[in-house]
């Protein structure tokens, strides 16, 4: 499946938004070094856990690899599914990731506008 990425570098630093993605070399690339990744988090572990899924969308081991490879500072998660809007289930995400990634994590609801300046 192709998925898309794109990176819009600016004063504040590099902004990368991808799209419905798995982890993979080249979204590691084009991360790299970015101040904020936008990325769909929809379960827990890794794609591979779950076939239906796998190698199109992120989980919570994937994004963490990706960031770790990357540097990003701050990471954005989104598509984050119904179960995930869960507050509970939500401060599980974000325990699973921070025990890997020390950036800031966001995880606004959706159709949340966030400036990315700051």
């Amino acid at each position: 499946m192709t998925s898309l990425a794109y990176r819009f570098d600016t004063a504040a630093g590099g902004i990368v938004f991808a799209g419905d993605c798995a982890d993979c070399a080249e979204l590691r690339a084009i991360a790299k070094g970015a101040a904020t990744l936008v990325v769909a988090c929809t379960h827990f572990g890794s794609s591979a856990t779950n076939q239906a899924i796998a190698d199109v969308i992120t989980g919570t081991l994937e994004v963490v690899l990706i960031l770790g490879h990357s540097g990003v500072r701050r990471v954005v998660l989104t598509h984050l599914n119904s179960h995930f809007a869960n507050p509970e289930v939500k401060e599980r995400v974000l325990a699973e990731i921070t025990r890997s990634y020390t950036g800031a994590i966001l995880c606004p609801d959706e159709l949340t506008s966030l400036d990315l300046a700051e």
